[in-house]
């Protein structure tokens, strides 16, 4: 199922980006529309294999775009995966009965959604798998980019559950072992229970920031040598990103970020030059 043609039509940037991470980590070519209309006309000028929609979308909503689409000779042929925030009793059987071929709602559980992507597209082939008991790259993540060895451990903090469940998406296919903590506190009592190999904090979160977390691993002396990455989509500013080196990040990487910068970013803090 590598390489499929997606169109992802949502008009969240923060889902948008999500989405993107998860997709084209797993090796799909994804287009982006912010509403029905936009994305029709995507559709009719390069048709995709799959197309993926918010149900709730600004003007013509979701179930009106797939009416649309199946009564379309050019498009009706082309699955459609409906996604919705806002789960209601009925709302699976109005996406079936609009045209959508699937239902999915957030939010989303990694494996849960890839199995659905290949009921939709069965004639592509199984989608990689992911055994946690042997970890290794899929097809989709590149050799290269995978883990320097298959113990490699990362700790992931952010406090928004759903940015976590999508870095391990790109994460565990590439073959690191991946623990994840909520707020900077728990990453610091993590990071003095067992050793983890590098650090990849958000910066702004509830209870503590990246940069105090950051502060107080360079402070410890059983820690201070730990790579450290902070990943950003609010602090983008150049005094940021100089505050952040100055306290001794590794790097300090600003979201959206395409997965093979990052995997390559981790590999340069695990493996400097």
């Amino acid at each position: 199922m590598a390489g499929t043609r997606i169109l992802l039509i949502e008009d969240n940037a923060i889902n948008m980006e999500l989405m993107l991470y998860m997709l084209r980590a797993w090796g799909h070519d994804v287009a982006t529309a912010t509403d029905a209309e936009q994305g029709l006309a995507m559709a009719r000028a390069n048709p995709p294999q799959l197309i993926i929609s918010d149900v709730q979308l600004p003007g013509m909503d979701g179930y009106e775009l797939a009416r649309v689409a199946k009564a379309d000779p050019q498009l009706r042929h082309i699955p459609l995966m409906a996604l919705t925030a806002y789960a209601m009793v009925g709302d699976r059987e109005r996406a079936r009965a609009a045209g959508f071929d699937r239902y999915f709602s957030k939010p989303i559980e990694p494996a849960s959604f890839m199995a659905a992507l290949q009921a939709v597209l069965p004639e592509k082939g199984p989608p990689p798998r992911v055994d946690q008991s042997t970890p290794g790259p899929p097809q989709a993540v590149p050799s290269e980019l995978g883990a320097l060895r298959p113990s490699t451990r990362l700790l992931l903090v952010d406090d928004g559950h759903s940015n976590l469940d999508f870095k391990r998406t790109l994460f565990e296919p590439a073959g690191y072992s991946v623990a994840t903590a909520g707020d900077s506190a728990t990453a610091l009592a993590m990071l003095r229970q067992q050793p983890f190999d590098l650090v990849l904090s958000d910066v702004v979160m509830r209870g503590g920031s990246g940069f105090d977390l950051l502060r107080d691993v360079r402070a410890d002396p059983a820690l201070r040598d730990t790579p450290f990455i902070l990943l950003t989509s609010s602090c983008t500013d150049e005094q940021s990103r100089v505050r952040g080196m100055e306290l001794g990040a590794n790097r300090y990487l600003v979201r959206p970020i395409e997965p093979e910068v990052l995997l390559v970013a981790i590999r340069d803090c695990l493996n400097p030059r």
